[in-house]
C-alpha cells in the first residue's frame, strides 16, 4: 500500500529501506521468532525494581478492590465457573474488568464479549490464538485502529518521570502482540498516540492479556512492528486515509502554533526587557528616595538646631527693624520666634536658671541646654 509522504510520524530505519534486494519481512519474521524463543527461555523473572517500557509508554494498573467490591468479584467468578457470564450485571461486568485493568467502554454486550475473550486468552494462550506466523506484514509507519501488531520494546530497569526517559540501563527485551484500539493526536502538541489492548506478551516484564498500553506513534514505528492481514484491505485503508486526513490537520495545527510562537518570541523579549527595566528603574527610584528622606532629615536637623535660643546672655537686636513706628514703641507686641512679651525694644534683663538634672549627670542637651550647668 502506498503510504503518505506528509505523515510526520513515518521513521525509516536503514532495515526498512526499499532499496534491498532481499524482502525485509522475512527477515523480520525470522528474528522475532528468534527472540520469542529466547525470550520464552528466560520468561518468568523477577525483579522489584519498578520497571518501564520505552521512553514515552505509559501502561494501565489493576484496580484494588475494597472489601465489599472483593465480596461482589467472588460472587462474579463464581457464576464465571458455573458458565453463567450472561446473568452478569452491568456494574458486575464493569467489577471484572476493572479488577483486571481492562477497558470499561461500551455497552454491557461488548462488556461480556471482551470478559469472554480475556478467559480464552487465559485458559488458551495468546500466542496461539494469534501465532507468530501470522504477523506478516511489515509496518512502516502506516499503523491504524483495527490493526493486530506485534513488536519488541527494550524494558528498562527504572524510570524518571521529570524527564521521562529512562535513567537505568536496559534490563531485558519484551515481545508484545496487541490490538490498536484508538490512535489520536494531542491536543497540545499534536503527538501521535496509539492505545493497544496487550493479546499477549513474553519476555521481561510480560504484561497481562487485554492490559492497555499507550504508546507513541514515533516508538511503535521503530520497534520492527509487524501486522496481521486484514480479511478485507479495502476497508483498512478507508480507515487509514481517515487517519492520515487527521494527522494533516493535526500537523497545520502544530505549523500555525509554532509560528505563532515564533511571532511572539519578538513580544515576549520587549515584555521581559521591558520588565528587567522596570525593576531596575524601581531599584534606582528606591535609591533617589532614601537620598532625599536622608537629606530632608538633615535639613530638619538644621532647622531645629537654628530655632535653638543663644547659649548667652547678651544678643545683638541693634540691626533688627522696628515692627511698630516709634509713637507705638509703648504698646506691647509679640516678638516673632521669641518665648516671651515685650514692650518695644527694652527687652528685661534674661535670667538663667540652674540645670536641675546636670547635678544628677540626666542632662542630655549638653552645651545646648537653655539651662545654667554649674556645680
Amino acid at each position: 500500500m502506498a503510504i503518505s509522504p506528509g505523515d510526520a510520524e513515518f521513521e525509516t530505519d536503514s532495515e526498512y529501506s526499499d532499496g534491498m534486494t532481499d524482502d525485509p519481512t522475512l527477515y523480520a519474521l525470522e528474528e522475532t521468532c528468534l527472540r520469542v524463543s529466547e525470550l520464552s527461555v528466560r520468561r518468568d523473572k523477577k525483579s522489584s525494581i519498578a520497571q518501564m517500557s520505552e521512553n514515552d509508554d505509559e501502561e494501565s494498573d489493576a484496580e484494588e478492590l475494597d472489601e465489599e467490591d472483593q465480596n461482589t468479584f467472588e460472587r462474579v467468578q463464581r457464576i464465571i465457573q458455573v458458565g453463567e457470564i450472561e446473568r452478569l450485571k452491568l456494574e458486575e461486568c464493569k467489577l471484572y474488568l476493572r479488577k483486571h485493568g481492562l477497558r470499561l467502554s461500551g455497552r454491557k454486550e461488548m462488556l461480556i464479549q471482551r470478559i469472554k475473550e480475556h478467559i480464552n486468552i487465559i485458559n488458551v494462550g495468546g500466542d496461539k490464538i494469534y501465532p507468530i506466523s501470522s504477523f506478516v506484514i511489515n509496518c512502516k509507519g502506516d499503523a491504524c485502529t483495527g490493526d493486530v501488531v506485534m513488536f519488541q520494546q527494550d524494558v528498562y530497569e527504572a524510570f524518571n518521570v521529570a524527564y521521562r526517559g529512562a535513567s537505568a540501563p536496559s534490563c531485558g527485551r519484551r515481545v508484545t502482540a496487541g490490538r490498536i484500539v484508538k490512535d489520536s493526536y494531542g491536543s497540545e502538541k499534536q503527538q501521535h498516540t496509539f492505545t493497544i489492548e496487550v493479546l499477549w506478551s513474553k519476555g521481561e516484564k510480560a504484561l497481562d492479556p487485554l492490559r492497555l498500553l499507550l504508546i507513541k506513534g514515533r516508538n511503535l514505528y521503530r520497534l520492527k512492528t509487524m501486522r496481521q492481514r486484514w480479511k478485507n484491505e479495502e476497508e483498512r485503508k478507508k480507515i487509514l486515509e481517515e487517519k492520515h486526513a487527521r494527522g494533516d490537520a493535526a500537523r497545520t495545527l502544530r505549523e500555525a502554533r509554532l509560528k505563532r510562537m515564533e511571532m511572539l518570541k519578538p513580544e515576549k523579549k520587549k515584555k521581559q526587557l521591558t520588565r528587567d527595566r522596570g525593576a531596575t528603574k524601581g531599584e534606582h527610584d528606591d535609591v533617589e528616595a532614601a537620598v532625599e528622606k536622608k537629606q530632608r532629615a538633615v535639613l530638619r536637623m538644621e532647622v531645629l538646631r537654628q530655632r535653638q535660643p543663644l547659649p548667652t546672655q547678651q544678643r545683638d537686636d541693634s540691626r533688627r527693624e522696628q515692627l511698630f513706628p516709634t509713637h507705638q514703641e509703648q504698646q506691647p507686641y509679640r516678638i516673632y520666634g521669641g518665648e516671651r512679651w515685650s514692650y518695644g525694644r527694652q527687652k528685661p534683663p534674661l535670667v538663667r536658671m540652674k540645670c536641675r538634672h546636670h547635678a544628677q549627670g540626666r542632662c542630655i542637651f549638653g552645651d545646648r541646654c537653655h539651662f545654667i550647668h554649674e556645680y
